[in-house]
Parts: C-alpha cells; sequence; structure tokens
C-alpha cells in the first residue's frame, strides 16, 4: 500500500468494481475453470488494478488473459467479503416488481443496507499482495449456498469510501455452468498529482497610473488535485490602502462552464473573497479559473507611490498559495523661494497642466483633466500652495511632462507669467535631491522726482521772465486778430 501512496486517488473513482458475470453486470464470463454442479467452494479471485483517469475498461479488454498482463496490480489494499444473503432475500420479498438484475435495483439494496446488518454479518478480509508474480491479487473461498439459499456477497475496500461490489452466486457461464472461480477486476484510478496553483497579473499593464483611475486585475486559479480531501478552497483579495474593488466588476470565469450557485463573491473591507464549491471542483482538477475586477486608484494615501494588491488560496482555512501585483503612480516636490536671496516664501498658489494645456482637477474618486473654458467650477480644480517652509507637492500623476501655472504670488512678489514645466517618472516624487524651485522677485515701486535743492542761477531767472513775455504777447495777437474779424 505504501508503494502507492505517492498517488492522488479520486474520491470517487469507485473501483468500478467489473465481476465478471452477464447477471451482475453483463459482461462476459472469464473462467480459470468450469465447475461441476456438486462444487462445494467458490473461490472469488480479486485484481485490483491501477489506471490512469484517461483508461477504460471495456468489455474486449475483460475478455482473456491479456488484461492480468496488461495492467499494473496494486498490493497492499485491504478488502473484505460480506455475506448479506439474508439482507438480499428480505430485499426481493419487500420490493417483488424491481428486477434486480439491473443495475440501479442493485444499488437500492446496496444503499438499503444497515451498518448494523453490516457489522452482524459473516465476512471474510483480505489484503491484495503478488501471487505468482501476479500483483494486487486477493482470493477468497465461499460457500455457494448460505443455509439453503443461493449466497449473495458485498464486496468492499476497508481503507477508502468506494462504491461496493454486489456478487449473487451461483455466476453462470456462456455453457449454462456454474462457475467455481469468479474473476473480479477492480479498476483504482490513478489521477496524476495537480498541484495548486496562483497567478496575480494585470488586464493592461501600464508604466504608471493616476488617482481615480480603475486597475483591472485577474487572479487564475489551478485546481489542485489534493480538492479531492478539500472542504473548502476560497480566494481572498487584499488591496493595500488607497486601493478599492469595484464589486460590480468582479467576474468568475473557468476553463469549462460552472454554474452560478457554485461560488459566491463577498466584499470584505477594501477587497474581497470568492468561495467554490469543492465538491464540484473535484471533477475539474487541472482546470482553471480566472477572477477578473477593477480596483479603484483613490489617493487616501497621498504620500505613497506604490500600491500592492496580494491574493490568497485558501484549502480548508489554510493559506497555501500567495500571489501580490503592484502598479506605481508619480509626483514631484516643489519649494518656492525669493529669487534674491533663497528665502522661503509661503501662500504661493498654483495651478497643474498637462501638454494638452488641460488643467488637473479633483473628483470624488481621484483626479481627472479638463480644458481652462470648461463651465466647471474652478474652485475644483487642484491647486497646490506653498507652506510657511516654501514646500508644496503633487502626487498621483502617470509619468510624463507636466507644467506648474502659477495663480498668485506671494505678497509682496511678482507673479510669474510663464509655465514651469516638471517631470514625473518613477522615484521623482520620494527623491529628495529632485524636489524643483521656483522663485520670485519683489514687486519693484516706480521712483518720484526728488527736489535738486538748490536755488535758481541769474540765467535761469531771465529765461522764466522771456518765456512769460512770450506768452502774453501771443494771447494779444490773438485777441486783435479776433476782434478784426468781427468787424
Amino acid at each position: 500500500m505504501k508503494t502507492w501512496r505517492r498517488y492522488c486517488w479520486h474520491a470517487c473513482f469507485g473501483w468500478i468494481g467489473l465481476v465478471i458475470l452477464s447477471v451482475c453486470f453483463g459482461y462476459s464470463v472469464q473462467a480459470a475453470e468450469t465447475a461441476s454442479e456438486e462444487t462445494e467452494t467458490v473461490t472469488i479471485t480479486l485484481r485490483n488494478l491501477l489506471f490512469s483517469d484517461q483508461e477504460t475498461l471495456d468489455q474486449q479488454q475483460i475478455m482473456g488473459d491479456e488484461l492480468l498482463q496488461e495492467y499494473t496490480g496494486i498490493d497492499g489494499t485491504s478488502f473484505e467479503l460480506v455475506n448479506v444473503t439474508h439482507a438480499y432475500t428480505t430485499f426481493i420479498k419487500e420490493n417483488p416488481n424491481l428486477d434486480i438484475t439491473k443495475d440501479k435495483a442493485k444499488q437500492q439494496f446496496i444503499a438499503s443496507i444497515s451498518s448494523e446488518v453490516l457489522a452482524a454479518s459473516a465476512k471474510i478480509q483480505a489484503t491484495t499482495h503478488t501471487v505468482n508474480g501476479v500483483s494486487g491479487q486477493a482470493d477468497f473461498q465461499v460457500n455457494p449456498k448460505t443455509e439453503g439459499r443461493d449466497s449473495v456477497f458485498l464486496l468492499q475496500a476497508t481503507e477508502n469510501d468506494t462504491a461496493p461490489i454486489l456478487i449473487v452466486l451461483p455466476i453462470i457461464d456462456g455453457q449454462g455452468d456454474a462457475l467455481n472461480r469468479i474473476f473480479v477486476y477492480v479498476k483504482q484510478v490513478k489521477t496524476t498529482e495537480v498541484p495548486p496553483g496562483l497567478i496575480k497579473t494585470l488586464a493592461d499593464p501600464k508604466d504608471s497610473y493616476q488617482y481615480g483611475d480603475k486597475v483591472t486585475f485577474e487572479t487564475r486559479i489551478t485546481i489542485p488535485s489534493t480538492i479531492l480531501d478539500t472542504e473548502s478552497l476560497v480566494l481572498t483579495d487584499a488591496p493595500d490602502e488607497g486601493l478599492t474593488v469595484v464589486m460590480d466588476t468582479v467576474k468568475v470565469a473557468f476553463d469549462s462552464e460552472m454554474p452560478r450557485d457554485t461560488y459566491q463573491i463577498s466584499q470584505e473591507g477594501r477587497g474581497f473573497s470568492v468561495t467554490f464549491s469543492a465538491k464540484y471542483l473535484q471533477d475539474h482538477i487541472g482546470e482553471s479559473v480566472t477572477i477578473t475586477y477593477q480596483m479603484n486608484l483613490n489617493g487616501t494615501r497621498p504620500n505613497v507611490s506604490y500600491f500592492e494588491n496580494q491574493a490568497t488560496l485558501w484549502l480548508n482555512d489554510d493559506p497555501i498559495l500567495k500571489d501580490k501585483k503592484g502598479i506605481f503612480t508619480g509626483g514631484k516636490h516643489f519649494i518656492k523661494s525669493d529669487a534674491a536671496n533663497q528665502q522661503a516664501l509661503q501662500g504661493a498658489t498654483f495651478l497643474i497642466k498637462n501638454q494638452a494645456g488641460d488643467y488637473l482637477a479633483q473628483t470624488d474618486q481621484g483626479y481627472r483633466w479638463v480644458t481652462s473654458n470648461s463651465d466647471m467650477d474652478h474652485a475644483s480644480f487642484v491647486t497646490l500652495i506653498s507652506d510657511d517652509k516654501g514646500l508644496f507637492a503633487i502626487n498621483g500623476l502617470t509619468y510624463g511632462t507636466y507644467f506648474l501655472e502659477e495663480k498668485s504670488a506671494p505678497t509682496g512678489y511678482t507673479k510669474n507669467r510663464s509655465a514651469i514645466a516638471f517631470e514625473v517618472a518613477r522615484g521623482t516624487y520620494e527623491a529628495s535631491n529632485q524636489v524643483l524651485t521656483v522663485v520670485n522677485k519683489k514687486t519693484t515701486q516706480p521712483e518720484k522726482q526728488k527736489p535738486s535743492g538748490k536755488l535758481p542761477q541769474t540765467d535761469e531767472r531771465n529765461d522764466s521772465k522771456l518765456m512769460l513775455v512770450g506768452i502774453v504777447m501771443i494771447l494779444l495777437i490773438g485777441c486783435i486778430q479776433m476782434r478784426r474779424e468781427k468787424e
């Protein structure tokens, strides 16, 4: 048995018990030898065979000895053969209209046997082993009659939950003779071990994002073979502060179509969780599940330029895999100072423009760009104000070139009339040596004419008198000319 523990056994492989008899399963019969009607015991030979999950055991394969050689037997598996003759007889009497030769009726009978009846019934136990070079074999010697009735047995494994096989004696061969040796082939399915998988990606990756962007993530799960022993499989998604899931964008897609009621989506803080039906997934080992969703970059952490989003895969409340994906945003720091003495200036205000000439505006979800002639209230524009140390900053922009437009200068200083270009790239917000200095010059007042403080000279006085005489003569001549015109 230990030899095979490296394999992952499918919970519903059942051991497709193929009892070689047309009465039970409709198959032809293989007999080692034909018994006479007076046989005292019957040998039931069990072959516990290993199959891949792709192979089947059809009617042709079970005909002849080649089956014993082609497939590998599994040693170390314990079985028990339970005599259920009394229960079978009672069931037939209580259900006279059932055709017990049909598989459905047999399953009804098996389901009707209580655990108390099984415990009280006579049984033979055996463990598969190698016999004459043939592995995975166990023999049971049984009486064909039980208290005068044809014996009925239930063959089942003792160490795994697999479907039992019903054997009703006698088994008749093609010539109408009862067999004294019956071969029963149990098909154990070896499922290829599939490890769990968890990969988180960006659906449309970019080098940077802006506050207000909706970032699309994808998380891909590979369903592991350990799902067979799992009661629950859950995916949780937990983003950093600054990212919030948009719940109506969470979508679950499968390699194969999966009913909506086999998983449940729930919001968990800023993130979410998806709880899957482990029972349903047991039939989809190795397939993938893709969860697509959007996260809003909302700017609630203005001093951070990198945001992570982590997914965790849980099996039975144990975290078995984690994967995360991060996104970047960018910004810039500035300092406002006097152009002459580098003194820090407080109270300067600025707007942000992009290369298209649009202005950066604040929204409930982050940023957006608007034109200067839009009807949007200018109060919603992002306005930067220098503090008492002259410092101000912007964060939450995609990488590229932007412009500072000075809206108002500090008191006593002249406003810059030209926009100031700056670059946003990875690390420009965090880098202390990339602070951009913006200067202002003090406002200059026009100078008043000051008196000379000296008395006029003699020539200066004579010049003044002559000028006055000239003005008087011009006025006199003008008056004389006007009178003549009237006359």
